[in-house]
């Protein structure tokens, strides 16, 4: 191929913000892919030795329906011009009007998109430790109630005292309140194996919830991963918006 004074015809989709080819791109990707093949263009002009006449399209064109052709491919198609300088996606009702190379840059739509947070999809009071978790949380919380219930039992048949229900009411109490780090003053707790039992609790309940409060915060702070098909990206109720470019409104549009 040879040419010695070939029309070429550039498609330029925002006129008002292109500055020339040597000026850098002031919006990012807009009207990236015409600078993209002009560099390749003019690398192929010096290589076969022809001058470029340039011309500027506002569309990459599109069939009408009756075998013309808008913007860029309709030219082509008329012969004003014997080859374009940005390149057009490849479609199989345009390989009737001409000639395609191979791909010259690999062109992807893709969707960009920010998981909502973990705290609007899921109950984060209950996801810091798992099931098995809670279970034994319950059982050894449990097992404390009931070893203050006989601790202050026994405590109060040694010395005479009579056990009330109110003193079991108590200890259940306290066991919430060391859960929740509450303190709670227990009248019963006089002996030392009840203060030993009582001071476990809270040094257990210490830890507890230390690392539920920094799972917490963790989550707090963490997106959920519910977006994982272009599905589950249609069926949530968030904002999408698109580049305006031409081929979006054909492609979006089927």
């Amino acid at each position: 191929m040879c040419f010695s004074n070939a029309m070429r015809i550039y498609q330029i989709l925002e006129p008002n913000s292109f500055h020339g080819w040597d000026k850098p791109i002031l919006t990012h990707n807009l009207d990236a892919f015409a600078h993209m093949h002009y560099a390749i263009c003019k690398v192929l002009a010096e290589q076969l030795n022809f001058t470029l006449n340039l011309t500027v399209s506002s569309d990459y064109g599109w069939n009408y329906g009756n075998g013309t052709y808008s913007g860029l491919i309709g030219q082509l198609q008329r012969e004003e011009i014997e080859f374009t300088a940005a390149g057009a996606l490849m479609r199989s009702d345009r390989m009737d009007v001409g000639d395609l190379t191979v791909g010259t840059f690999v062109a992807r739509t893709v969707a960009i998109y920010k998981q909502p947070p973990l705290s609007s999809v899921n109950n984060i009071f209950t996801l810091p430790f798992v099931p098995n978790v809670w279970k034994v949380m319950f059982v050894v919380m449990s097992a404390f109630a009931v070893a203050l219930i006989f601790l202050t039992w026994t405590s109060n048949w040694l010395h005479g005292i009579e056990m009330k229900f109110s003193i079991v009411l108590d200890t259940v109490i306290l066991v919430f309140a060391a859960i929740c780090q509450q303190g709670l003053s227990v009248a019963a707790a006089h002996s030392i194996p009840t203060r030993i039992a009582t001071f476990t609790l809270f040094l257990c309940a210490v830890f507890l919830f230390t690392s539920y409060a920094a799972c917490i915060v963790v989550l707090l702070q963490s997106a959920s991963r519910t977006i994982n098909t272009i599905a589950d990206l249609a069926d949530k109720p968030i904002t999408f918006s698109a580049q305006d470019t031409r081929h979006n409104y054909i492609y979006f549009n089927v």
